[in-house]
């Protein structure tokens, strides 16, 4: 495009290509149905929304794979379960890996993915209360709940509720 433009200087005539182009695809927009485009943004979402769930599945079985390791745990699932020292490490990765998300949804004002975030730590909260409470009190009980309420204050302070786009929370939503 440089050897087609000449010595002239004029870099603007150059880009008029875009105009028709963009010309050209709203008309395209009036004309057509869009459903299979609806189709391939529902698959593409799932293959997405799929290969995070694989990922966070990857993840928690490293962390238990490590914590067999390090810690001298037979790494059966019932050994793991009954582990304290496991539940307090899983409560804590959930309660930053929320806190990560909620930090990233509130910089970029992402509700939805905020929501998400809000969830998991919804999660943690009840695991806090049903699994870790019923198991026998220990010091790695102790600071999994202190650990997460900390992270809950961090949440807190790091990443309020994503604004709307006039800079205030929405009343519905609030």
């Amino acid at each position: 495009m440089l050897l087609a433009s000449g010595e002239g200087g004029n870099h603007i005539a150059l880009l008029s290509y875009y105009a028709l182009l963009n010309a050209g695809v709203f008309a395209l927009a009036f004309m057509r149905s869009w459903h299979p485009l609806n189709l391939l943004g529902f698959v593409f979402t799932f293959m997405i929304g799929a290969a995070w769930g694989g990922l966070s599945i990857w993840f928690n079985l490293i962390l238990l794979r490590s914590a067999a390791h390090y810690v001298g745990i037979d790494y059966r699932i019932d050994a793991l379960v009954d582990s304290q020292f496991v539940q307090a490490m899983l409560s804590l990765v959930w309660s930053a890996s929320a806190l990560v998300l909620m930090r990233a949804s509130a910089c970029l004002m992402m509700r939805r993915a905020w929501w998400g975030g809000a969830f998991a730590l919804g999660i943690v909260v009840l695991k806090l209360f049903l699994v870790d409470l019923a198991n026998g009190g220990s010091i790695a009980r102790v600071v999994s709940f202190v650990g997460v309420g900390l992270l809950l204050l961090l949440v807190g302070y790091l990443a309020p509720y994503p604004k709307t786009a006039h800079g205030a929370p929405s009343a519905a939503s609030a």
